[in-house]
């Protein structure tokens, strides 16, 4: 499991996807240095819990990829479908991350039959 995450203050879409997007393509590089693929990428948000007077959120959602990848194509791809899935606007996100589980070794990684592997998305 690998988790990048950040104590931020954001209340719209736009900054909520670039902080998702920057995570994933910073575990992507990470899962790449490692030589192990994903296929499972959970985004989570959360919102202040110590300020009472604001409407309170905590969701989280995972997204599995068809086949095992360490791309940043693919893991833009799950974290957008995940945010767009969980992110509902007046909120006011204090804490947003991704955690990509479900890792393995690049020699044990399992193709599906019809699945649409890029090779010009491989490292």
């Amino acid at each position: 499991m690998l988790l990048m995450f950040a104590l931020v203050d954001c209340n719209n879409f736009y900054d909520s996807c670039e902080f998702v997007v920057t995570f994933a393509v910073s575990c992507a590089e990470t899962l790449r240095h490692q030589n192990s693929p994903t296929n499972a990428v959970m985004i989570f948000f959360h919102t202040n819990g110590f300020r009472k007077d604001l409407p309170q959120y905590y969701r989280n959602i995972i997204i599995k990829t068809e086949t095992p990848t360490n791309s940043n194509f693919d893991l833009i791809k799950a974290a957008y479908k995940a945010l767009d899935c969980i992110y509902i606007k007046d909120f006011h996100h204090k804490k947003v991350g991704v955690i990509v589980m479900n890792l393995m070794p690049e020699n044990q990684k399992q193709f599906s039959l019809f699945s649409n592997d890029n090779p010009k998305h491989q490292p």
